[in-house]
């Protein structure tokens, strides 16, 4: 496993779709993988008609540490974000 995650999340699902060694390679494929997307406007929202809107995520390692129930324990913060944009 790499050390950095990129992780696609639209409102109601959220996939791994990348791993990188570094935080520059991750957040350049993000940059490279919203190139020509529209940003979602201030005032609209991801919830106000648009459940298609997206973003990727970037965390340092897996971003949940689950149990050996496999219930989750703990809730990382991504280290990186892309504006959230409408598909």
């Amino acid at each position: 496993m790499k050390k950095y995650q990129v992780y696609y999340n639209r409102n109601v699902e959220i996939s791994n779709v990348a791993e990188f060694d570094t935080l520059e390679d991750a957040k350049s494929y993000c940059d490279k993988n919203t190139q020509g997307y529209e940003p979602v406007c201030d005032e609209d929202n991801c919830y106000e008609g648009r459940g298609n809107n997206f973003r990727y995520e970037v965390y340092e390692g897996e971003p949940v540490n689950i149990d050996e129930d496999g219930e989750i324990i703990d809730q990382k913060e991504s280290v990186y974000e892309t504006p959230l944009y409408y598909c």
